[in-house]
């Protein structure tokens, strides 16, 4: 058995109960279209990666476009098979199971790699990052996010992700099912402490930076948070990064056009050198 092997399930059988219990409308706007939208140019065409694909959402939302074909990798099955039925009837679309650290695909492949919070809950975040970048054809583009440090933020935001730490402690030792029992009953008063009063500071100018810092803004109604409860509180492994850093991995991969926008963390990208 691998060192990481027992982590890797653990992490399968957390985001397994997630994307078994992710339910509810899809949002007018997700993860995919506020990358694209940081994006020097349009990297949809060709063969496309999706690396850690969760509930398919945004493979779905790539899918649409009939300049590309998607794959859809993920670690559990309950992702794979959630995202399946999202994309059921598209012939452009093939969903795999797979670890991001060892992934099961050739190399040099994809016009566009993409991986929206994932590499910071692998066991070796940089490692994912090189079989990213292995898959990656020459010319293609590959945009990644990952979680921020605070390293820069406020004391009393620091402070805030200290806190939030020290309850992860407890929450990751919980059963996955009895934690998102408890982030179903805490999602309403996360809206109303959080998300509402964010909206209300985004209504003036003045106000709207500091609307923005707020955590969990991105609330649609008091049920919405759920998932973000159990992803923020259930991961074995949660990693964080620096500016600096993120844009270091692309560097010493040989990444060209390499920038970084933050987005409740940090999106880097960067097209890997050479002719397709």
């Amino acid at each position: 058995m691998a060192p990481d092997e027992p982590l890797t399930r653990r992490t399968a059988e957390r985001y397994g109960c997630l994307w078994a219990n992710s339910r509810g409308p899809v949002p007018a706007s997700y993860h995919y279209e506020k990358v694209r939208a940081l994006l020097p140019s349009d990297p949809l065409h060709g063969l496309v990666l999706d690396a850690g694909c969760g509930d398919g959402i945004d493979t779905a939302r790539m899918a649409a476009a009939d300049s590309c074909r998607v794959v859809g990798v993920d670690l559990t099955e309950e992702g794979v098979r959630r995202t399946a039925q999202r994309t059921a009837g598209r012939r452009n679309v093939m969903v795999i199971r797979g670890d991001l650290e060892r992934l099961p695909l050739q190399d040099g492949r994809f016009d566009f790699v993409y991986s929206y919070g994932v590499l910071h809950h692998l066991p070796h975040p940089a490692e994912g990052f090189r079989e990213l970048v292995r898959v990656l054809r020459p010319g293609g583009w590959l945009a990644v996010y990952v979680y921020e440090d605070f390293a820069a933020r406020a004391p009393a935001e620091r402070a805030l992700l200290r806190l939030v730490n020290g309850l992860r402690r407890v929450t990751v030792a919980m059963p996955p099912r009895a934690l998102f029992g408890l982030c179903r009953l805490a999602s309403p008063f996360v809206f109303a402490g959080l998300t509402v009063p964010a909206r209300v500071l985004g209504r003036w100018q003045a106000t709207q930076g500091l609307s923005e810092r707020i955590p969990y803004r991105q609330g649609r109604s008091p049920m919405d948070l759920t998932g973000d409860l159990y992803d923020r509180f259930a991961a074995p492994l949660e990693h964080r990064y620096d500016r600096a850093t993120v844009e270091q991995w692309f560097r010493q991969a040989g990444l060209t056009q390499v920038a970084t926008a933050p987005l409740r963390g940090w999106v880097g990208w960067g097209v890997k050198p050479g002719q397709a």
